[in-house]
């Protein structure tokens, strides 16, 4: 990886003047070893084991506000609804875009600290931290949720999101009020008075 760090007096990307040198990232490269197929290829048993977010769902439990992710393998992450807020960086009111990403928990092990000190005896069983992989950046997945690629019957699950205009067959949320609206014969909307 090679890495370009502002100089002192060079204007940065939020527009003020960098006071130190080397200390903010201007830009970075990935030089690659070999070509990415190859890569690929040679380093397949190092993928992570992420799994596809099939469902967020919301409770109220030991006085806080929790969450709830159930993934494609039906196991289920349960986290404080602010430490999900703050690890997603989305709030609660627009988490739902992230059916369809990817989460990968991670678990304290046995002999590790937690910071309150207290020794870990169990393994898998405090939540240490999720990594996600966003399916798009967040516009996309916003207009990805809003058009419904796909849907969750309650069973299986098509390659898109539980909710939209696309679980009820349209195309768009505008194609689903218009035909809602002129009782599925569109055209009545051209013959109103």
């Amino acid at each position: 990886m090679r890495i370009e760090f502002y100089k002192k007096g060079e204007k940065m990307f939020n527009g003020k003047e960098c006071n130190k040198d080397n200390l903010i990232v201007k830009e970075y490269f990935f030089e690659l070893q070999k070509p990415v197929d190859k890569l690929r290829v040679e380093n397949a048993t190092q993928l992570l084991g992420y799994k596809r977010i099939k469902e967020i769902f919301y409770f109220h439990k030991f006085g806080k506000d929790n969450v709830g992710i159930k993934a494609q393998d039906d196991k289920v992450t349960f986290l404080s609804l602010k430490r999900f807020e703050i690890q997603s960086k989305l709030d609660k009111s627009e988490q739902h875009i992230l059916v369809g990403s990817y989460i990968l928990p991670e678990y304290y092990k046995t002999g590790e600290t937690l910071p309150n000190g207290t020794i870990v005896t169990q393994d898998n069983k405090i939540l240490r931290w999720i990594n996600l992989r966003y399916s798009d950046n967040v516009e996309g997945m916003h207009e990805n949720f809003e058009n419904a690629i796909g849907y969750y019957d309650g069973e299986d699950y098509y390659d898109g999101y539980d909710d939209g205009p696309g679980a009820y067959g349209y195309s768009s949320w505008d194609e689903m009020a218009l035909y809602e609206a002129f009782e599925g014969d569109p055209s009545n909307y051209w013959n109103v008075d």
